[in-house]
């Protein structure tokens, strides 16, 4: 009886294990996949995801990543894409320059949120945040 119980424990944990290391993909609508290939032709590596309402494709184009976030009916909610560190906002690189002077930002990224745009970069253990000038949102370890 003891064995029959340990194999069903067993059982019953492994199945358990395989269902949430199996992760659905998400049955993206066309209007979103269709605006997507509209914007992003030569995008390559796509990995759709869900995020409660809304689709988030990441992706590389151009030898550069980038992130889009559609509504259900494939209206751009954010997009972020990688850039080159010269291309933030003087106002920005003068910060990391001054603040971090040794440190060598690991990743930097321009965020469109509407008609907003901003920019986050990360230098050694730091992510910060910084508007459209270029002036520090925030500036915090990760």
């Amino acid at each position: 009886m003891m064995k029959q119980i340990v194999s069903l424990a067993l059982a019953v944990t492994v199945f358990a294990f395989s269902a949430t290391a199996q992760r659905k993909k998400p049955d993206v609508p066309e209007s979103v996949k269709n605006t997507f290939a509209q914007t992003y032709p030569k995008a390559s590596h796509v990995k759709w995801d869900q995020e409660i309402n809304n689709y988030e494709a990441d992706f590389r184009v151009d030898g550069k990543n980038g992130s889009i976030w559609y509504d259900t009916r494939g209206n751009c909610v954010k997009s972020e894409e990688q850039i080159d560190v010269h291309e933030l906002p003087k106002e920005a690189r003068e910060y990391i320059h001054k603040t971090y002077p040794s440190g060598v930002p690991d990743e930097a990224r321009k965020v469109l949120k509407g008609k907003m745009t901003s920019y986050t970069v990360e230098v050694r253990d730091r992510d910060i945040s910084f508007d459209h000038d270029g002036k520090v949102i925030s500036d915090k370890k990760h």
